[in-house]
């Protein structure tokens, strides 16, 4: 098995600077959100387009997410090897969509020839106990299907982890599979996104705006 944490080509310059003007994976949920969430996304990855260098995010969860994502992975490997699944596994750089250049994706795992994994460390521990008791919620479907919807996997296993629980719970792992009704919405959505709010003017708020962005998760 290629272990994830041998390579770090996620968080480096090159990786924000393949990202930048894109529509990425983890803003899916803002482009099927509400009218001013595509709005503000939209001002964004122009200002990013016009050459404005946005300062990287910071805060309390984000730092634990970043600390604690490597020990998620390193756990995920130790589940795969313990079920007797050796196959490699190695954390991708940026990857952009093979028919939209300005469409991508960072997931946090490419497994073997047909998976990917997207790996959470919830700074809420409400988070992490609500996936091991029901599942993935259902606001990571945009971005993990977004995975698949790019890269053309199979499965992508969403990962929680969180370190503070006791060991038999610290990590949760549900494999998700290809929905291809909902890749062909989130494709239809995004290209219109583009077309409309960054590349147009935006639109009127009409249309889809009156549906609950929940109904499409």
């Amino acid at each position: 098995m290629t272990s994830p944490m041998l390579d770090q080509t996620q968080k480096t310059e090159k990786w924000f600077a393949d990202r930048r003007c894109k529509v990425t994976a983890s803003k899916f949920k803002d482009v099927l959100g509400t009218y001013n969430a595509r709005l503000r996304y939209a001002e964004r990855i122009k200002e990013e387009i016009a050459g404005v260098i946005h300062p990287q995010l910071e805060g309390e969860a984000l730092d634990w997410g970043n600390r604690y994502e490597p020990a998620a992975l390193a756990n995920y490997e130790l589940h795969l090897l313990e079920r007797g699944i050796d196959v490699d596994c190695y954390q991708p750089e940026f990857i952009v969509h093979p028919k939209y250049d300005f469409i991508g994706c960072s997931a946090d795992l490419l497994i073997g020839v047909d998976g990917a994994g997207e790996a959470k460390c919830p700074f809420n521990p409400a988070n992490h106990l609500t996936s091991l008791v029901s599942g993935m919620q259902h606001f990571h479907i945009p971005q993990v299907q977004g995975h698949m919807f790019v890269t053309g996997r199979a499965w992508c296993d969403f990962i929680s982890y969180d370190p503070r629980q006791i060991e038999s719970r610290r990590l949760y792992v549900q494999r998700i599979y290809r929905d291809d009704v909902y890749i062909s919405m989130l494709e239809s959505r995004i290209v219109s996104f583009w077309n409309d709010f960054v590349l147009g003017d935006a639109p009127p708020a009409v249309d889809f705006d009156a549906v609950d962005p929940d109904d499409l998760f």
